[in-house]
């Protein structure tokens, strides 16, 4: 059990008797959420592993705060501030005063049936919000920060690095990767002068890092994506193309082309 496992039940309890109506909890391998009525608590664990490091409450309000930060660029009706949780474990509140035991992002719920995986299920995904996604997109990649000269973000060994970490982690779990990290190799002698030539162009970018069909939404007539990358800047700090491509291979995953 985390140190912070003590308190999320107390403060479901709490979200339920003072928000009006029954608070769901939801838990990943990095977080828990409570889902009020009308909004969404996230509560960071308190973890080191390879890729972050929530470990401290002064870690997990930064990067509480840089979730807030970088979602607000796509999806700013959603993300709407980060809370301090105070009081005791036993009995958690969001008061103004008393000693700060954990903190949360607030996020604005949105209905069910929103995410694109959802609509697709559905038949409600059409290739009108593609085109409006990608607008938007386009329109996010263009006004997001590009890298300083000599960035080791979107250069040819951070990126072979990056490949060569997920195939360990793959064949961790059994798999064989010897085929793939050949080929990995071949293509990266061919592509390096390619993303020397991109990176140099200012097409790396703080991007959102995660695009998949369920970080994507639909919502009335706004087409756009959430849940960005907070915790890792490598994962970020990518291509544009890289960016964008993760969402097409998605749509390819799910069998639209």
């Amino acid at each position: 059990m985390h140190a912070s496992d003590a308190l999320i039940e107390p403060l479901r309890r709490h979200l339920e008797a003072t928000q009006g109506g029954p608070v769901d909890r939801v838990e990943t391998h990095i977080s828990w959420l409570l889902l009020t009525p009308k909004f969404a608590f996230k509560i960071k664990k308190p973890l080191r592993l390879s890729f972050l490091d929530f470990s401290s409450l002064e870690l997990r309000r930064h990067f509480c705060e840089e979730e807030l930060r970088l979602n607000r660029r796509l999806a700013s009706d959603l993300y709407l501030d980060v809370v301090d949780i105070r009081g005791t474990p036993d009995a958690p509140t969001f008061a103004a005063s008393g000693d700060v035991v954990e903190v949360a992002l607030k996020m604005r719920r949105f209905p069910a049936g929103s995410l694109m995986t959802e609509r697709l299920a559905t038949g409600k995904l059409d290739a009108t919000h593609i085109d409006r996604f990608a607008e938007r997109l386009a329109e996010f990649h263009r006004t997001a920060p590009a890298v300083e000269p000599g960035s080791r973000f979107g250069a040819p060994e951070c990126i072979v690095a990056q490949a060569a970490g997920t195939l360990d982690g793959i064949e961790q779990h059994g798999a064989d990767g010897a085929a793939l990290r050949a080929w990995i190799a071949e293509q990266s002698k061919a592509l390096t002068p390619w993303w020397v030539e991109r990176q140099s162009a200012g097409q790396v970018r703080e991007c959102h890092g995660d695009l998949h069909l369920a970080n994507a939404l639909v919502l009335g007539d706004d087409v756009t994506a959430f849940d960005g990358i907070e915790f890792d800047p490598a994962l970020r700090w990518i291509d544009v193309l890289s960016d964008s491509a993760f969402f097409a291979m998605d749509l390819i995953a799910h069998g639209r082309r």
